[in-house]
């Protein structure tokens, strides 16, 4: 695989005009007043070493972007370019210029002004010599953290902005949300941005948001091309086709695992103890992919929010004739009708769209470790929210009532197949989860359908750097974790050659990392309460939990487990 390196920009700059009739020409200086119609010059043919690469024209016209990976990669390489100016009544005087960042190619750039006559074609090459760049695997000076750059990139707080989640989203870009377990913004992407490409463990992958930890959620974009692009379409941005699960018919299979099917409790139907086809998939994917590489470490633990907290207000809801809601008023155990409260939230009976981070219940937040969730992950791997779905620009509940209003313009949309995602819509004779939809909107798909795309999700840890790439398709971000701290600018009262030694310098980095909210709340033990337990890691980032006896007492092995 060649890894993608700097952008190259070929541009035409129109320098001055005049009609086509007469020989004068007039200087573009201040504004002109040109109609849509009236001036296009564009690129019409792009050409490197022979080879046509339309793709590489921007839809403009006015801009020819590739990669320094596309090059000969020690050696000259050739761009033919053909140039037309398409208007009826005008001339151009017109230079073509070529940038680009890459410290390794020499660019020879295309000859002075030339005149364009209305209707003509004029052609002219590029020629680019590429010397050999040398690997040293350390990061540049120069590289700045991907969280840092995403946060810089923020157009502001979504309330204070005013961005709708009812209506067909016109925005494209970063935006920041408080909607969170700890209340602490995070930076979503939305709409059609084309800046969110990142290639880590040799994929293709886009980036979704930060995470409450400053890490970067991904989800999997595909395989890395020959070309080091990622510019994979339709069933290739995913991992394959499956189903959510094989059986169906009861409460418990709404789950990422599930419980024991025909139980009384509700506690007893959501305890995770099985896997699901979609999550053998995925855990599977991860030992073929990432499982003992050196890409593992730069993953975080975070929680895969997979909710199934019970519907308890209709207040929200729109819903057919043919679904009698009050069959649906039940506790979520068992067999009973229920319907999950993401479907009145953002799924297709939500009246008001109204999407959130947060996740509330232990045994909805799968992670690895029982610090932050429910411990029963085996790998840091899952799926998207349809919460998350919906801040990157899929219409939610109320393109039910306005078909028109389905989003095709959104990065995270993929023709011609629904997406899985981890968020259950309602439980009856079948099972039935809400779907990156086909459509543009969040649609819904039973457990048992084998034709669903599959698009796991990541996160990586606050410390990886940006080293390279520009976020296209064609020149995706190159990441690389930065070593911050070595082992002699640990205090040396640290030092103590203890039973921790061989993590002093994993302390320090981390550390480094904490803010001092953060820092204070990790001196604090608290006395555990269960209702609370979840809010004082996410919310204080406390230390840690004390049990006393009394919190023992009259309480079964399996009890003492689940605390």
């Amino acid at each position: 695989m060649r890894i993608k390196k700097s952008t190259i920009l070929l541009l035409i700059f129109v320098l001055t005009i005049g009609f086509a009739t007469i020989s004068t020409i007039l200087n573009m200086n201040g504004s002109l007043a040109l109609g849509e119609n009236d001036l296009k010059v564009k690129f019409n043919r792009s050409l490197l070493n022979g080879a046509n690469r339309p793709t590489f024209i921007n839809k403009e016209g006015n801009i020819i972007t590739f990669g320094s990976g596309d090059l000969i990669e020690e050696g000259e390489s050739v761009l033919d370019y053909e140039v037309v100016n398409m208007s009826r009544q005008y001339d151009a005087n017109v230079q073509v210029t070529c940038t680009t960042d890459a410290k390794n190619v020499t660019i020879n750039n295309p000859s002075e002004p030339t005149r364009l006559n209305s209707g003509d074609v004029i052609t002219g090459n590029v020629s680019l010599v590429s010397t050999k760049r040398e690997e040293t695997g350390e990061v540049p000076s120069d590289a700045i953290k991907l969280y840092d750059y995403i946060k810089g990139q923020s157009k502001g707080l979504d309330t204070t902005v005013g961005l709708d989640y009812n209506e067909v989203n016109k925005e494209h870009g970063v935006y920041e949300t408080t909607s969170t377990d700890s209340g602490k913004k995070v930076y979503f992407y939305r709409g059609n941005v084309e800046d969110n490409n990142v290639i880590f463990a040799d994929k293709c992958w886009q980036i979704v948001r930060t995470t409450s930890s400053n890490g970067t959620k991904l989800i999997y974009n595909g395989e890395v091309l020959e070309d080091g692009s990622c510019n994979s379409s339709g069933e290739e941005r995913g991992i394959g086709l499956s189903s959510w699960n094989s059986v169906y018919g009861d409460n418990t299979y709404a789950g990422y695992m599930y419980g024991t099917p025909n139980a009384n409790t509700y506690e007893e139907t959501h305890q995770p103890v099985s896997d699901t086809v979609i999550k053998t998939m995925i855990d599977s994917w991860y030992e073929e992919n990432i499982k003992d590489t050196k890409y593992e470490e730069l993953l975080e633990d975070i929680v895969f929010c997979n909710e199934k907290s019970v519907e308890t207000d209709f207040s929200n809801y729109t819903y057919p004739g043919w679904l009698k809601v009050d069959n649906y008023k039940n506790d979520g155990s068992g067999t009973k009708k229920t319907l999950y409260q993401g479907s009145g939230r953002v799924g297709i009976n939500a009246g008001i769209t109204k999407p959130t981070l947060t996740c509330s219940q232990l045994n909805d937040r799968f992670t690895v470790s029982n610090s932050i969730g429910n411990g029963a992950l085996k790998y840091p791997i899952g799926l998207l929210s349809a919460d998350e779905v919906v801040y990157a620009g899929s219409t939610g509940g109320f393109q039910g009532k306005n078909t028109e209003a389905n989003n095709f313009d959104y990065y995270l949309f993929v023709g011609g197949k629904h997406t899985w995602t981890m968020t259950p819509h309602r439980a009856d004779a079948n099972n039935i989860m809400l779907v990156i939809g086909a459509e543009g909107n969040i649609g819904n798909e039973v457990v048992q359908m084998d034709n669903v795309l599959v698009r796991p999700v990541i996160s990586i840890r606050s410390d990886i750097m940006i080293v390279d790439g520009n976020g296209t398709k064609i020149s995706p971000y190159i990441l690389k974790a930065k070593k911050e701290v070595d082992e002699s600018k640990i205090p040396s009262e640290w030092k103590d050659n203890g039973i921790f030694k061989e993590y002093y310098v994993d302390a320090y980095t981390k550390l480094n990392t904490l803010t001092v909210e953060e820092k204070v709340g990790q001196l604090i033990m608290a006395h555990h309460n269960q209702k609370k337990a979840i809010e004082g890691v996410t919310k204080y980032n406390i230390g840690g939990y004390t049990y006393f006896e009394p919190d023992f007492l009259g309480k079964t092995e399996g009890e003492v487990k689940k605390m």
